[in-house]
C-alpha cells in the first residue's frame, strides 16, 4: 500500500515538482546575482568599497602566506568636482567610467580594483614591485591624457610591509599621493634679482660667493607664500628628517624613493623646488633631467655626501640649481631652497622673449 511519503515522492517527480525545482534554482540565481550586484560598483565595474576592502584583507593574508610582494596604488581622479559642477553629473560619471576602463585595460585580469570613494580607486597588484606598478600606471596616465576628453589622475603607491594592516597600507599609499596644483593657481614668487653664473653654493652654508657656476646673492630672500618642495631620497631616515625640518617653512608635496617616482610626482605637483639625492635608485642625474623635463620651473638642490665631485658637477650642468652636503643644518638647507627658487625664476625670466 502506498503511503503519504510515496505520494509526495511521486509528486516531486512529476511536473509540479519540476516547476518547484526550477523556481528554487531561479531564486538562487537571482540571489547570487543580487549579491554580485551589491558587491560591484555599477558605474565603473570595480568592486564596491565594503567588498573590495574585504578582498584586500584576503590579498594581504595570501601575500604573507606565500611570501609574495604586494603593491597598492591609491588613485585619485583629478577635477571630478569641477566636471560635475560645470558639465553635470552625467559628464562626471563618464569621466569615472573612462578612468576605470583605462585602469582595467592595463592591469592584469586578477588585479583587484576597488571604488574607494567618489573619485578614488584602490588597485591591488599582487606580486608586483613598486617599479612595475609605476610603469603600468604611467601607461594608464598616458592613455587618459590622449583620450578625446583628457583625464588626469594622481597616484600614490605603497608596498606591503611586514606588519601592515589593510588600513595602514591604504594610509601609506594615500600619504604618497601628490598634491596637484593648477597652472593658474601657482605659488606667488617675490621678484627675482639674483645673479646667475659663478659656482655652486658652498656646501657648508650660504657664506661663500661660489666658484664655477650658480653663485647666488647671500642677502636674505623674502618669501611671499609657502613654497612647494618635493623630496627625492631613498633613505627613510633622511626622508623623515627632511619632511619634519622643511614643514616649518615649506609645503612638502611628496616624497620619492627613486628617480622614476620623483619624475612622476613632479609631473603632477609641479613643485617650486626639489631636493634630489645624488645616489638615489635610478640615479640623481636621471631624476634631475626628468624633473626638469616635466616641470621646467622647478629649482633643484642636490644632496651629496661628498664635496663638489664630478657627479655633482654633472648634475649642475644638467640643470640643478645648487648643491648641499648631506647633514647640513636645516635652516641652511631651507635658506638655500628659497634662494634656489629665486635663482631658477630669474633664469627662466631671462630666457623668456620680451614682445613689444
Amino acid at each position: 500500500m502506498s503511503g503519504p511519503d510515496d505520494a509526495r515522492a511521486a509528486n516531486d517527480r512529476g511536473p509540479a515538482g519540476a516547476r518547484r525545482r526550477g523556481q528554487a534554482s531561479l531564486n538562487r540565481a537571482e540571489l547570487l546575482q543580487a549579491l554580485a550586484d551589491a558587491e560591484t560598483d555599477q558605474l565603473t565595474g570595480a568592486r564596491a568599497r565594503a567588498a573590495g576592502l574585504a578582498d584586500l584583507e584576503h590579498e594581504i593574508e595570501r601575500a604573507r602566506a606565500t611570501r609574495r610582494l604586494l603593491t597598492l596604488a591609491y588613485v585619485d581622479v583629478v577635477g571630478l568636482k569641477a566636471v560635475n559642477d560645470t558639465l553635470g553629473h552625467g559628464a562626471g560619471d563618464a569621466l569615472l567610467a573612462r578612468t576605470a576602463a583605462a585602469i582595467r585595460g592595463h592591469l592584469r585580469t586578477y588585479d583587484l580594483i576597488v571604488r574607494h570613494g567618489g573619485d578614488e580607486f584602490l588597485c591591488v597588484l599582487s606580486g608586483a614591485t613598486l617599479r612595475q606598478a609605476r610603469k603600468r600606471f604611467s601607461a594608464i596616465r598616458t592613455d587618459l591624457a590622449a583620450d578625446p576628453e583628457p583625464c588626469q589622475i594622481k597616484i600614490g603607491f605603497a608596498e606591503l610591509g611586514p606588519h601592515d594592516s589593510a588600513p595602514e597600507l591604504i594610509a601609506r599609499a594615500d600619504a604618497q599621493l601628490p598634491i596637484s596644483r593648477g597652472r593658474d593657481h601657482g605659488t606667488s614668487r617675490a621678484p627675482a634679482e639674483l645673479p646667475m653664473g659663478g659656482g655652486p653654493p658652498d656646501p657648508r652654508g650660504p657664506s661663500s660667493p661660489g666658484g664655477a657656476r650658480n653663485a647666488m646673492d647671500p642677502d636674505p630672500v623674502a618669501q611671499t607664500a609657502r613654497q612647494r618642495v618635493l623630496i627625492a631620497d631613498d633613505d627613510p631616515v633622511v626622508q623623515s628628517a627632511l619632511r619634519a625640518s622643511l614643514a616649518v617653512d615649506f609645503e612638502v608635496v611628496g616624497v620619492a624613493g627613486d628617480s622614476e617616482q620623483a619624475i612622476d610626482l613632479a609631473a603632477v605637483s609641479q613643485p617650486d623646488a626639489a631636493i634630489v639625492d645624488v645616489d638615489m635608485p635610478g640615479g640623481g642625474l636621471a631624476a634631475v633631467r626628468g624633473i626638469l623635463k616635466v616641470s621646467p620651473a622647478t629649482a633643484i638642490v642636490v644632496l651629496s655626501s661628498d664635496e663638489l665631485s664630478g657627479v655633482v658637477r654633472e648634475l649642475l650642468l644638467a640643470g640643478a640649481t645648487a648643491y648641499c652636503r648631506k647633514g647640513v643644518a636645516p635652516q641652511v638647507l631651507a635658506e638655500w631652497l628659497a634662494r634656489s627658487i629665486q635663482a631658477r625664476a630669474a633664469e627662466r625670466a631671462a630666457q623668456t622673449p620680451v614682445h613689444a
